[in-house]
């Protein structure tokens, strides 16, 4: 089966590549990669699994690529979040205007967003992970399970964050 594509568009100003750069410095071995154009990262969605693919189409666009009509469906709004697609800049610049420090520089990049997460769950995993990373300076490596069926031919990791959320409710 083909990969399926959708294009997603934010509100300008935007730099999606600098968002996908960022996302792509902070990637964790099993979960995300990053090869300097293309941000790749597992994802079990409904009942299926493989990997949702976003590259850059200029600097307002995305395009979102998944395993199947069902799964890019529901991987578009997580993405719409992830990147900060819907977020309007517009009142945070002016508030940083009359900054002496912050207004130049929200000037010269009022694109630049503050990225969001996949979901809640993984954003405190990430941040747990994160501090972990930097108290042992090493890039981490989730623990997970082989992930049959990916359309690309490629062996990948699928993490258990899922499994790990239902084991840990009370977080």
């Amino acid at each position: 089966m083909a990969r399926v594509t959708a294009l997603e568009r934010g509100r300008a100003p935007i730099d999606i590549p600098g968002t996908l750069a960022w996302l792509g410095q902070r990637t964790i071995v099993g979960i995300d990669t990053w090869d300097g154009t293309v941000y790749t990262r597992t994802a079990a969605l409904g009942r299926g699994r493989g990997r949702i693919s976003l590259r850059a189409t200029g600097r307002t666009g995305v395009e979102v690529a998944a395993w199947s009509e069902r799964a890019l469906a529901e991987a578009r709004p997580r993405v719409r979040h992830l990147l900060g697609l819907d977020d309007d800049p517009r009142p945070w610049l002016a508030a940083f205007a009359d900054d002496p420090v912050l207004g130049p520089r929200a000037a010269e990049h009022p694109g630049l967003r503050m990225p969001g997460a996949w979901d809640a769950w993984e954003m405190c995993a990430r941040a747990v992970l994160g501090q972990l990373g930097l108290q042992t300076g090493t890039h981490l490596r989730v623990d997970g399970h082989a992930c049959s069926g990916l359309q690309d031919g490629r062996e990948g990791r699928l993490v258990r964050l899922a499994q790990l959320r239902e084991r840990h409710r009370e977080l």
